[in-house]
């Protein structure tokens, strides 16, 4: 039987460094990847001095993470990365009411560029570690499928491999000492007119109470007649969702812990299953860039295979989404 075989090799990745556990990093410390951690809010702080907050903790977030994509086989490290990245752009979209126009501007084009750098290689991580060893569970006897393996962990390097140089190119650098000057000075105070300057001086609680009001209700627009929509829609969906979990985690600090505890439970469960229906999505375009139909006819069923359990996966999970709807949309709100 054949190899799986792209007809032309693809070159080769660079080794992954496995980083031993008890290692340090720069100053010391022990290198294991960090979650986020919520800033602690007070309702009495201004809507500037908590968009600071959140901004640096966000920060703190991704930098914690760095040394580890850059020399640690873990992949935990550059999805803690990627998620701080996402934290900090969203940051920006709760915040972009009271911030002065254009405030941020060249530092949210840099941080979409960012995300987009890791975004390949965190997808061809969740292909390695969660998807392919569920369906060679599924097949245990397709030789192919094992053969997707050596494939697979050449594509999965090469990304991780672009993302390294990513971080370690001088647009981030730039970004990183951008980002934290900028934070550090309140730079978007600069450009603030009476109006902004205003808001940006106001209460946090009532200005976090309008934002969680406006993304709540955005998200549940978007799941109006939930079994009919697209996957395109179901994308937008699962992006409203995000950005609600977001801004809740954000201001979780400002109202009942109980009641927040309570909301964001129906929220991860709703969120979990639109993300694992995107990664099916995902799965999709990995396996038609990422694997050109082969000749081999051993080969050629391999590749079907995976598009048929992405196709699966979705049709199911569609059913236990609409079981996961139906509670949050009945959900009250706390603020």
């Amino acid at each position: 039987m054949q190899p799986f075989s792209l007809h032309k090799a693809a070159p080769e990745a660079p080794p992954e460094v496995a980083l031993d556990p008890g290692q340090a990093g720069p100053g010391g410390s022990l290198q294991v990847p960090q979650k986020a951690a919520a800033p602690v809010l007070d309702p009495g702080m201004t809507v500037s001095d908590a968009f600071a907050a959140i901004a640096q903790s966000a920060l703190e977030h991704l930098q914690a993470n760095e040394h580890g994509v850059l020399v640690s086989a873990d992949s935990e490290f550059l999805h803690q990365m990627r998620v701080a990245v996402r934290r900090l752009r969203s940051g920006l979209s709760v915040f972009a009411a009271a911030l002065p126009d254009g405030a941020g501007t060249p530092i949210a084009a840099d941080l979409k560029w960012l995300g987009n750098a890791l975004g390949p290689a965190r997808d061809w991580d969740v292909f390695a570690d969660e998807t392919l060893p569920r369906v060679r569970a599924a097949y245990p006897e397709h030789p192919q499928l094992s053969a997707l393996c050596a494939h697979t962990a050449r594509k999965r390097g090469l990304a991780r491999a672009a993302a390294r140089r990513a971080i370690r190119s001088a647009r981030y650098q730039t970004l990183m000492t951008a980002l934290t000057g900028w934070i550090a000075t309140r730079g978007w105070r600069e450009a603030a007119g009476s109006a902004s300057a205003a808001l940006l001086d106001s209460p946090i609680r009532t200005y976090a109470q309008t934002e969680l009001e406006k993304r709540y209700e955005r998200a549940r627009r978007r799941g109006r007649k939930l079994e009919t929509l697209s996957v395109p829609e179901l994308h937008r969906l699962r992006i409203a969702v995000k950005k609600l979990r977001y801004a809740m985690d954000f201001f979780s600090s400002l109202f009942d812990a109980e009641a927040v505890r309570r909301l964001r439970s129906r929220l991860s469960r709703l969120q979990g299953i639109l993300g694992t229906i995107n990664d099916a999505s995902t799965l999709q375009h990995l396996v038609e860039q990422g694997f050109p139909r082969p000749r081999a006819a051993a080969a050629a069923e391999a590749r079907g295979i995976l598009l048929g359990w992405a196709a699966g996966r979705a049709e199911a999970l569609g059913r236990e989404l609409d079981r996961a709807w139906k509670p949050f949309r009945r959900s009250q709100t706390y603020w």
